[in-house]
C-alpha cells in the first residue's frame, strides 16, 4: 500500500512539473520574436553594402544606433532597441527632410517633434538583436545584404554552463528581410575579429582575420579553415579583395578571398640554419593587387635605406616606382605611379597652397592633378579603392576618377567627420550621411551636391513609445 501510494505521488510530481515545464516554455515561445514587416521587393544596392546602412528596393536598413557589447540583446518581440536593425523607406526619410523647409511648422521644437512622429510612424524594426564589433577596421564593419538575407555581427548572447555572459564573443547571423529565420553561422572567439564577405562562385566567404591568424569561413556550413598564423601588418585591399600582409619571416604575402592558400609575393625568409635576414620589408600602400612598400637592410647605412619605393604584385616584384630619399606625407601608390598631396609657396610666399600631382621614378615635373593655383587649405586623403580617389579639402569631401585623364571632382559629402564613434565612420549611402552618436542615437543629414551644403540633421533613431518608455 505504502508503496503504490509513494508511486502514486511521484507520478503526480512529474505530471505537474512536466505542466509547470510546458508553461514557462509555452510563456517564452509567445515573446519570440514575430516579424511586422512585410518582405521587400527589389534588389540590394551592392555599394552600399556595409557600414551604418544599406539599401535595398525601396527600403534603407539601418543600424538603430550606438549600443555596448553588453546591451539587451534576446531574439524576442520589443517596441524598439538601441543597436537593433530597422528600415525605412527613402521616400519617407526624405520626407522628414522636408519638414524642415515647412512654411506651417515655425519652431525648432515643433519641427523635431514632428521628426518624431514621422520615424515612429514610417520607421521599422525588423531584427531586434543588435549589432557590434570591437573590430577598428571601419571599412568593413556594419552590415551587409547578400541573397536576400540580412547579416549582422552580434555579441554571444548564450550563457557559459555556469550561467556567464560571453559577449567578449561575436557571433555571424543572419536573417531574411523581414526579421524571420534567425541563423546562427559561426562564433568568433573575440569581438575584435575583422571581415571581409565576399561570394565566391555562388558561396558567400568571410575572410577573417583574429589577432594574427588568417582564416576563411564557408557562412553557409560554418565550416572554417585557418591559411595562416603568425602575420602582422594587415592590410584590407578592397578593390582586389585581398588581404596583404607581413608573414613570420618578414615577407610581403597576398591571400585572394576564397582562395585555399596565400601567396608570397616578396620572400624574405632564409635557409634552415641561417641566420635571420638582416632586411625589413614596410608596406605603405595596397591597392588592386599592387603593395607599395619600402626595403630597408640594417647592414647598411641608413641613408641607404628606404630610398626608393618598390611595388610587388601577383607577376611581379621590387618594380621602382619611386626613388627620394623622403617620400610625400600623404600619397597612395597607383599603377607604376605614386599619387600624392604638396605644397606651393612659390607664388606667394606669405600663402601656401596645396595641390594633387601624379608622379613616377621622381618628383620633378609631376603630373597636376588638382591644381594648387587657389587651394590655400590642406588636403586630406581618405582613401584610394581602385581608380577612385577620395579626398577633403575645404570640409568638402570628393571623388576623382584616377584613370580618366579630364575626370573633375566630384563632391559627395561635408563636414564628414574622420573620427570613429565606436565601430563606424559616418557612412555615405548615395546622397544621405549617417551617423551613430556617443548618445546612443543614429542621424542622418541629406548633401545637396550642387549647392555644397548639408540639409539639418535628422534623428531617425526608433524609440518605445513614451507609454512605454518607463516601463
Amino acid at each position: 500500500m505504502f508503496k503504490n501510494t509513494s508511486i502514486k505521488k511521484t507520478l503526480i510530481l512529474t505530471v505537474a512539473l512536466l505542466m509547470l515545464v510546458a508553461v514557462v516554455f509555452a510563456a517564452c515561445n509567445d515573446n519570440k520574436f514575430k516579424p511586422t514587416v512585410d518582405l521587400p521587393t527589389g534588389e540590394v544596392d551592392s555599394a552600399t553594402n556595409g557600414g551604418i546602412a544599406v539599401k535595398y528596393g525601396e527600403y534603407i536598413y539601418y543600424v538603430n544606433g550606438l549600443a555596448s557589447a553588453t546591451a539587451e540583446n534576446t531574439y524576442e518581440n520589443v517596441d524598439a532597441r538601441t543597436g537593433a536593425i530597422c528600415r525605412i523607406k527613402a521616400a519617407d526619410l526624405d520626407e522628414l527632410f522636408e519638414v524642415y523647409n515647412s512654411t506651417t511648422i515655425t519652431s525648432s521644437s515643433d519641427r523635431t517633434k514632428e521628426i518624431a512622429r514621422l520615424v515612429a510612424e514610417k520607421a521599422q524594426l525588423v531584427l531586434p538583436k543588435i549589432y557590434f564589433t570591437s573590430a577598428t577596421t571601419t571599412n568593413l564593419n556594419g552590415i551587409y545584404i547578400f541573397n536576400d538575407r540580412l547579416y549582422i555581427a552580434t555579441p554571444e548572447d548564450e550563457l557559459t554552463a555556469g550561467g556567464n555572459k560571453q559577449t567578449s564573443k561575436q557571433v555571424l547571423m543572419s536573417c531574411k528581410l523581414d526579421g524571420s529565420d534567425l541563423t546562427r553561422h559561426y562564433v568568433f572567439d573575440k569581438n575584435t575579429v575583422q571581415i571581409m564577405y565576399d561570394v565566391v562562385d555562388g558561396k558567400l566567404v568571410a575572410t577573417y582575420v583574429m589577432d594574427d591568424v588568417l582564416a576563411k569561413l564557408d557562412v553557409a556550413s560554418g565550416n572554417s579553415t585557418e591559411i595562416v598564423k603568425e602575420i602582422s601588418n594587415v592590410n584590407f585591399d578592397l578593390a582586389g579583395r585581398n588581404v596583404i600582409f607581413t608573414d613570420k619571416d618578414g615577407s610581403i604575402c597576398l591571400y585572394k578571398a576564397g582562395a585555399a592558400e596565400h601567396s608570397v609575393l616578396v620572400d624574405n625568409s632564409v635557409e634552415e640554419g641561417e641566420d635571420a635576414s638582416t632586411i625589413t620589408y614596410t608596406i605603405k600602400s595596397v591597392n588592386n593587387g599592387n603593395v607599395y612598400y619600402t626595403k630597408s637592410d640594417s647592414e647598411l647605412d641608413s641613408d641607404l635605406n628606404n630610398i626608393e619605393l618598390l611595388r610587388a604584385n601577383a607577376t611581379e616584384k621590387d618594380i621602382v616606382i619611386l626613388t627620394s630619399k623622403s617620400l610625400p606625407d600623404k600619397f597612395y601608390g597607383y599603377g607604376d605611379k605614386i599619387v600624392y598631396v604638396d605644397s606651393d609657396s612659390t607664388s606667394d610666399p606669405d600663402t601656401t597652397l596645396y595641390g594633387i600631382f601624379m608622379a613616377d621614378k621622381t618628383l620633378v615635373d609631376p603630373q597636376v592633378i588638382l591644381s594648387p593655383v587657389e587651394n590655400g587649405t590642406d588636403i586630406t586623403f581618405n582613401k584610394l579603392e581602385g581608380d577612385i580617389l577620395y579626398y577633403t579639402v575645404n570640409s568638402v569631401s570628393y571623388t576623382l576618377d584616377l584613370s580618366d585623364g579630364n575626370a573633375t571632382p566630384v563632391a559627395y559629402a561635408k563636414s564628414l567627420s574622420t573620427s570613429a564613434q565606436g565601430w563606424a565612420l559616418p557612412d555615405v549611402l548615395n546622397n544621405y550621411v549617417f551617423t551613430l552618436t556617443s548618445s546612443g542615437t543614429v542621424t542622418v543629414v541629406k548633401f545637396d551636391a550642387d549647392k555644397i551644403t548639408n540639409t539639418n540633421s535628422v534623428n531617425i533613431t526608433v524609440v518605445k513609445p513614451e507609454e512605454d518608455s518607463d516601463k
